[in-house]
């Protein structure tokens, strides 16, 4: 179910799990332009954490008042110019609980690896994440193909 990313913080829950952050207008997702193809479901980021209502309250704080310990995400919306053509009015997240922080980071992987075959990049707000993990190309490589298969649940959400 997707919620408004300025209400998450209220009803996510404590639990480990994936979330996805997305761009609507008039209650529909942005088709978005990818290097291989058109994003129909409108992402912008995805993440993992051990504490959803954590994360998301982190998130959305660095929205409305960058900081130094802000979100790599709201970090990437600020750096690209994001701010200026994308409301946070217009930001809806949703997300899939997981057992362990271990299984969501798993979950993260495999949605990114995903994401990036599909569409030929990241989502954008990923993208200072991928800097770090592009220099270790190898290691990227063979994570992935040690990552489970991407939960059907989360697929359903990126659209692929």
């Amino acid at each position: 179910m997707w919620v408004g990313l300025l209400e998450a913080p209220r009803r996510a829950p404590e639990e480990p799990g994936v979330y996805v952050i997305r761009w609507v207008r008039g209650g529909e997702p942005v088709r978005i332009p990818r290097l291989l193809g058109v994003d129909e479901s409108g992402a912008l980021y995805v993440g993992s954490t051990g504490n959803l209502r954590r994360r998301l309250r982190r998130l959305v704080r660095g929205l409305r008042r960058p900081g130094p310990k802000i979100h790599s995400a709201a970090l990437s919306y600020y750096f690209f110019a994001l701010h200026k053509r994308i409301e946070m009015s217009e930001l809806e997240v949703a997300w899939v609980e997981l057992g362990s922080r271990d299984e969501a980071g798993e979950q993260e992987w495999a949605a990114l690896r995903s994401y990036a075959e599909t569409y030929g990049e990241a989502p954008p707000l990923n993208r200072s994440l991928g800097r770090k993990k592009y220099l270790l190309l190898g290691i990227v490589e063979l994570r992935a193909r040690l990552a489970p298969r991407l939960d059907p649940r989360l697929a359903k959400l990126l659209g692929l």
